[in-house]
């Protein structure tokens, strides 16, 4: 069977158009064609000829070769050698699909199939046959995973580069606020136009840094009354904005009232739902009164978190909401989590 052609004007054309704009931009974060072939690996002669490689071996419903196959292949990085399929496809010229109309960038489509794993959190493979400039954009992108943001920002300020799409536009971004470069407001508006909740969290992480309290929990709340419709945020940089709220409500206590409104019900599809649930029994903590303990423990239901300064607030909210019950198991469980506390090297010595 003959491969299919795709005309490259048509699909321009169409991925133009809704739903499709809206999801590339929202699922691979993407928004020309070039991003959505990045997502390309190789044609199906290529795939038939890895089956062909296997023989008479066929799966079936009562026997699960691949099934068992992956089990046994769980944590090892040998069998699947991505980077090794890569460039075997190119060697045969069988790593683009079948084109015609127009012609492609196909020095756009490596950088932004680097972005695709820098989506997933995964390294980018870096095969033979990328180019000097596809290396450092791969070397960027993997500096960023790895959490070496000094050395991603100066890479990034060294080549001098312009994101080619929005994983870049969102990592430059954060990179810049991280360390609180002047152009982080420039990309955190660039930012706004297409991701308005990242770009709020970005904001509010940006003034926090400069104690700049007021400015930082507007912009943080901000963006989580936001993500209560937004499910497509980077979950790096919104755990950033979680995580941030202690620091805040330490510069400024204030704020803890309207932090907690925000979290006081689920984000979109229920996203993040175990952060908002640690920040909200924060949160909790810091306003100190029956009402909010009592529904955040309530919403934390019995998968309670597993230290001291937690399950002794836990015991103290139980005793003040006149809940014995309750604060009796609280009492056990937090004698149980200090008998079983490690001793130290020196105790009894």
């Amino acid at each position: 069977m003959a491969p299919i052609r795709y005309e490259v004007p048509r699909l321009r054309l169409r991925i133009a158009e809704e739903p499709y704009k809206s999801a590339l931009l929202n699922v691979m974060r993407m928004s020309s064609l070039e991003g959505l072939l990045g997502h390309y690996l190789a044609d199906s002669a290529f795939t038939q000829t890895i089956a062909r490689s296997e023989g008479a071996r066929r799966n079936t419903d009562d026997h699960t070769e691949a099934e068992f196959a992956f089990a046994r292949s769980s944590g090892s990085r040998e069998s699947l050698d991505l980077q090794a399929l890569m460039e075997l496809a190119h060697a045969r010229q069988q790593d683009r699909p079948s084109l015609s109309g127009e012609p492609i960038d196909w020095e756009q489509v490596a950088a932004r199939r680097i972005s695709l794993f820098t989506l997933t959190g995964a390294p980018a493979p870096m095969p033979l046959y990328l180019s000097e400039s596809q290396r450092e954009l791969a070397r960027l992108h993997l500096a960023y995973i790895r959490g070496d943001f000094v050395g991603a920002l100066g890479s990034a300020l060294s080549q001098a580069r312009e994101p080619g799409d929005l994983v870049e536009l969102s990592m430059f971004a954060d990179l810049f606020v991280r360390g609180q470069h002047l152009r982080a407001r420039e990309y955190i508006e660039r930012l706004r136009y297409l991701q308005p909740t990242e770009a709020a969290a970005l904001d509010g992480l940006w003034h926090l840094q400069r104690h700049e309290s007021p400015e930082a929990a507007a912009a943080l709340e901000s963006a989580f009354r936001l993500l209560h419709d937004d499910p497509w945020p980077s979950h790096q940089i919104m755990k950033r904005a979680l995580r941030a709220i202690p620091e805040l409500l330490a510069q400024d206590k204030t704020q803890a009232l309207k932090f907690y409104q925000s979290l006081a019900t689920p984000f979109a599809v229920y996203v993040l739902n175990e952060e908002r649930l640690g920040q909200l029994v924060n949160v909790a903590a810091v306003l100190d009164d029956t009402v909010h303990c009592g529904d955040a423990l309530r919403q934390l239901g019995p998968h309670i978190l597993w230290q001291e300064a937690f399950l002794r607030w836990r015991l103290s909210c139980y005793r003040n909401l006149g809940q014995p019950r309750l604060a009796a198991e609280a009492a056990q469980d937090l004698e149980r989590f200090l008998v079983h506390q490690p001793q130290s090297i020196v105790h009894g010595l």
